[in-house]
């Protein structure tokens, strides 16, 4: 018990857990116990060396306490014995998957049609798939046409793609052209992109235009992406331009971007500068960022410079954002500093944020000392709020405390906030015990709420700060936050609040804290509140 409690993660846990209840059971313990123990420790312990021993021993313990009169105990063995029993016979089912011959596999046949356990019978439809036999074959695609149960009959249908035989491929397209189950015809596409045989590209892209269910048209197209040939990129080109949905056509264009086929980014270039749609513009952009090439960059550059539409050049930055090409930083701060449409800037800046990287960093700080537009400034604020890099958090401190511009210090305490942690509840607190205009230190408190509880000292600090604080808006904002703690350490606080606070506001605000504080104390004292 020492050992479980000083080193509960360690990899001799499961031994010390099944000789605690071992000792138990030979010291004369409670059965019921012994019995839990060892329950207990089946469920927490399932792949552990002990588990056989542990079931062997709490059967034994069961028949003890079924003799006792406790007969609850008799079900729960008889199952356990008939789960010792299966584990045993799927054993023997795995071992005879290795002998495949035709007596082995007619066993096994007869054995699912006796069977009614449904995880047995998933045994058997994965074995039956490692036979290449007709009649496992044939077993399986019955499997698909006749079980009742739906999980039992998409099985059937992947293990038939186990079998890469003419006869197999041919069974999983009838099922594609002919079930009425739309998850088995998607589990029909997926087995049949594992085949790569070259007569599927244009079976899928025919499901992409011409089938009727949206979800199954889709499918048809993703699974296209997972085809690295020239016929593949062909198919979802075709269906780019031949398709009315949009919906499938966007899907191809997402297939794409798993290519490397040379043509594909100026394919995706053009449709992100000329097509008329501005959905499937947006789509083409965001996927050129997924091959985070120097190609797909410059094609992004060229859609920022040659589109009208200020949405697709805002996806054309957010896009670079997914490569480590090494001038997009510079190039993203230079937009971010010089552009003159604010919403661009802006943009670039975002994107900045999602490199997280130290030079991006560097570049954020660039872009706060030399953009003239403040919204520009505040962006670059919050972009750094996406970085873990060690000096983001005093940067934005000192920005907080010493920016003669309120809106960019309170920007810059918003960004600390959203970091979270030990050192910004630090920040915070530094910030709020040394600024002395109120709309910082309310931007602060504000932000303190969400990270109180990542310091020792949350309550503390709010207490002292409640304890002088004249502003009654900035004393509700405090209340607020204590409640916000669920400590209830801020109960006391609260109380006194209610009690003496000369602001109506304040102690209204006070009440509704202790609201949110799920103590016994803190309903406690709204009771007292109601009473008096």
């Amino acid at each position: 018990e020492s050992f479980l409690k000083n080193y509960p993660k360690s990899k001799w846990q499961d031994d010390a857990s099944f000789w605690l209840c071992y000792s138990r059971e030979k010291t004369g313990a409670n059965l019921e116990d012994v019995f839990n123990c060892y329950q207990d420790f089946i469920k927490n312990n399932k792949r552990s060396s002990w588990a056989d021993d542990a079931r062997s021993n709490m059967i034994v313990v069961g028949q003890k306490l079924v003799k006792q009169g406790k007969t609850n105990y008799q079900v729960i063995i008889q199952n356990m014995k008939k789960e010792e029993d299966e584990e045993v016979s799927i054993a023997a089912l795995y071992a005879l998957q290795n002998i495949s011959d035709e007596k082995s596999l007619n066993v096994i046949i007869d054995l699912y049609n006796s069977k009614t356990n449904k995880n047995y019978k998933e045994k058997i439809i994965y074995t039956l798939g490692n036979f290449e036999a007709p009649a496992a074959l044939k077993k399986l695609v019955e499997i698909v046409n006749t079980e009742k149960d739906s999980d039992l009959r998409r099985n059937a249908v992947l293990a038939i793609s186990s079998n890469s035989s003419p006869e197999a491929i041919a069974a999983l397209k009838n099922i594609l052209k002919t079930s009425k189950d739309t998850e088995l015809r998607k589990a029909s596409i997926y087995a049949l992109t594992g085949t790569e045989q070259a007569d599927i590209v244009p079976l899928l892209k025919d499901v992409a235009l011409n089938e009727g269910d949206l979800e199954l048209a889709k499918a048809a197209v993703y699974a296209l992406g997972s085809f690295e040939s020239k016929e593949a990129v062909a198919a979802a080109k075709d269906i780019m331009k031949t398709s009315k949905s949009i919906e499938i056509r966007k899907a191809a264009l997402y297939s794409l971007a798993d290519s490397d086929i040379s043509d594909v980014i100026p394919f995706l270039t053009d449709i992100a500068i000329n097509d008329k749609d501005s959905e499937m513009a947006k789509a083409a952009v965001y996927a050129l960022g997924n091959f985070g090439s120097k190609a797909s960059v410059e094609a992004a550059k060229k859609v920022l410079k040659t589109s009208k539409n200020l949405e697709i050049r805002k996806a054309a930055l957010y896009s670079m954002a997914d490569s480590d090409i090494s001038d997009v930083i510079p190039y993203l701060t230079d937009i971010a500093i010089n552009e003159t449409e604010p919403e661009l800037a802006k943009a670039a800046v975002y994107a900045l944020g999602n490199f997280g990287s130290k030079e991006s960093v560097e570049a954020a700080k660039k872009v706060l000392k030399s953009a003239k537009s403040n919204d520009v400034r505040k962006a670059a604020l919050y972009s750094l709020s996406d970085s873990d890099i060690s000096d983001v958090v005093p940067f934005l401190t000192n920005i907080a405390l010493t920016e003669k511009d309120k809106e960019l210090a309170k920007a810059a305490v918003y960004s600390i906030g959203n970091i979270g942690g030990t050192k910004v509840a630090n920040a915070l607190k530094e910030i709020l015990q040394k600024s002395t205009d109120k709309d910082i230190r309310r931007a602060a408190i504000n932000s303190f709420v969400n990270n109180a509880a990542e310091t020792s000292d949350g309550v503390k600090v709010l207490s002292e700060l409640l304890a002088t604080e004249k502003d009654s808006d900035t004393r509700k904002a405090i209340v607020y936050a204590l409640g916000s703690t669920g400590s209830p350490d801020a109960i006391p606080l609260l109380v006194k609040v209610i009690k003496d606070d000369t602001n109506s506001d304040v102690r209204k605000a006070a009440v509704s804290a202790l609201g949110q504080i799920d103590h016994p104390d803190a309903q406690k004292a709204l009771l007292d509140l109601l009473k008096n």
